[in-house]
């Protein structure tokens, strides 16, 4: 158990005093280096991130990108025989099942079923279908 008595004092280092002749280590230019914005008093509060000393900056002198739209995901197609192979009649088809089935991806999260052939079996089907294919059920 810590008592007050046997706590050991806390070693501080000096403060560096900059600014105070050549021989101190920090005298001169204080460690700013030589001239130039950064070197001036009050710099490092005035100057932004992003400022590059008049040159143009970074985002202007890149082109814009054109033609790039939102991250919209992808329906992934499945035909509907495909869905005939693998499940049986009057069956209940949802995502995790195609994931199971290895279908689909794991990572895919829109499936869309499309019409390929005349369908032969009747399914529950919990997905996104092709206008044809809701006609038709």
């Amino acid at each position: 158990m810590d008592i007050l008595s046997n706590l050991k004092p806390k070693i501080l280092k000096p403060k560096k005093r900059k600014g105070r002749g050549n021989s101190s280590g920090k005298g001169r230019t204080s460690g700013r280096g030589t001239k130039g914005q950064k070197a001036r008093s009050g710099a490092s509060r005035n100057i932004p991130a992003f400022f590059e000393g008049g040159q143009t900056k970074l985002a202007q002198r890149l082109p814009k990108r054109r033609g790039i739209k939102g991250r919209s995901r992808k329906a992934f197609p499945i035909q509907y025989s495909v869905l005939e192979k693998h499940f049986k009649d009057g069956e209940k088809i949802t995502l995790t099942k195609l994931i199971k089935e290895k279908i689909v991806d794991k990572n895919c999260r829109l499936v869309k079923v499309l019409k390929d052939i005349e369908p032969r079996k009747r399914f529950l089907i919990f997905l996104a279908m092709s206008e044809k294919l809701k006609k038709k059920k």
